[in-house]
């Protein structure tokens, strides 16, 4: 499963991956309707319909990627309690407010990180 990872435009890419990834942590992106309502955490299947997502959602000047998270790392955001959001189809979201909520990896960082944006 795929994440999108974002840094609402405070990080490059090279410091995400050098801070965060290395350190086994990242700031995945995150919706909710109102303020005090769980997090919602879209996750994906393929990097194309990310890519459609970020682009229908997000600003440009947010450093965006996805992140394949293992089947274990998976199963820790599921017991997070958080909104999961299978997104088969990238779909605007106009009803929330976007943010990010950091999530601490128990694997091995072994994954690959991809660009949405050239930067």
């Amino acid at each position: 499963m795929l994440v999108i990872l974002c840094t609402e435009g405070l990080m490059t890419l090279k410091e995400i991956e050098t801070e965060c990834v290395n350190k086994k942590w990242v700031p995945i992106l995150i919706f909710r309707k109102n303020q005090n309502d769980m997090p919602c955490v879209p996750v994906f299947q393929n990097n194309e319909v990310a890519i459609k997502f970020v682009k229908k959602n997000l600003p440009k000047n947010w450093v965006n990627a996805c992140v394949h998270l293992s089947s274990f790392d998976y199963e820790e955001l599921i017991s997070k309690k958080w909104i999961i959001k299978e997104m088969n189809y990238p779909h605007r979201i106009d009803f929330s407010e976007f943010s990010i909520e950091i999530f601490e990896l128990k694997d091995e960082p072994g994954f690959r990180v991809n660009r949405l944006y050239k930067q």
